[in-house]
């Protein structure tokens, strides 16, 4: 779901660290159950929520759902990336790093719920371990 410069909030703000809590809470729990199944086959399964940046409503800041995927010597196999929100100035559609004349602020919201998550990370790990 985007969101344009003029709807930032602080609702929204809550909205965001909301969700990655509520992310981070669920790859806490959800983890060791595959780990193990991982272990026997000499990979290392890891997840976590990842933020660049500090502020939700500055260009840069990212935060997502990664889900890696390593042999036993640390070498990354397969990665699975969520985005959760994505803030970014766009010139033209087009991202920019400097603030240009015409350029907007805008912000993308993941808009899938838990569940929705929970069966699309399911549906990874019983994916990746039928290979």
């Amino acid at each position: 779901m985007r969101f344009r410069q003029k709807e930032f909030n602080e609702s929204l703000k809550q909205e965001i660290h909301r969700k990655e809590m509520e992310l981070t809470r669920y790859v806490e729990s959800w983890l060791p159950r595959f780990q193990g199944l991982f272990l026997q086959e000499y990979k290392v399964l890891d997840a976590g929520v990842e933020k660049d940046g500090i502020d939700p409503f500055q260009p840069g800041y990212r935060s997502s759902l990664v889900v890696s995927i390593c042999d036993d010597h640390g070498e990354l196999i397969d990665l699975h990336n969520i985005p959760i929100w994505t803030c970014e100035r766009l010139f033209l559609g087009l991202p920019v790093t400097q603030n240009l004349p015409g350029s907007r602020l805008v912000g993308d919201l993941l808009d899938e719920n838990l569940q929705d998550i929970q069966q699309e990370l399911q549906a990874y790990i019983e994916d990746f371990i039928d290979l």
